[in-house]
């Protein structure tokens, strides 16, 4: 389970950094340059982006409360799931991550969203791992500063 844990794990971070880099690329590039194809492959890559890391984070978040369980099976446990969702400064740290790659999703169906939306919410959405970083997870002031 623990190669399943880093396959999610890596998958997450790969969604994250393709919407902040499709954002990044939709605010910076299509301004200054009249490419309508990449810009809509770049927004078809963001929402496709969003709704695996969103996948992968639901994943990711039951894995971990396997493992804090101890007891891989407890993966499947809602109560267990729940318990460290709510319970958990790790689980409320990626409540916010989901609700905030569930808004991304509803944000790529809309036309006329800005695109700075995009860059944006990706940039909050790829630094909010280093909230469940190893650094962070240390007690003492320093613990999310380190992060």
């Amino acid at each position: 389970m623990i190669a399943t844990l880093a396959a999610v794990r890596a998958v997450h971070f790969a969604s994250l950094m393709l919407i902040w880099g499709g954002g990044a690329f939709l605010l910076l590039l299509r301004s200054q340059l009249d490419l309508k194809l990449p810009a809509l492959l770049a927004s078809k890559a963001v929402k496709s982006a969003a709704a695996l890391a969103l996948v992968t984070g639901l994943l990711w978040l039951a894995l971990v409360a396997g493992r804090m369980a101890g007891d891989w099976n407890l993966a499947r446990d809602p109560a267990t799931i729940r318990m460290v969702a709510l319970g958990t400064r790790f689980g409320h740290i990626w409540l916010a991550r989901l609700a905030g790659l569930a808004l991304l999703l509803v944000l790529t169906m809309w036309r006329g969203v800005p695109d700075f939306m995009f860059a944006i919410l990706g940039a909050l959405l790829l630094g909010s791992l280093g909230l469940t970083s190893h650094a962070a997870a240390s007690n003492g002031p320093f613990g999310l500063v380190l992060a």
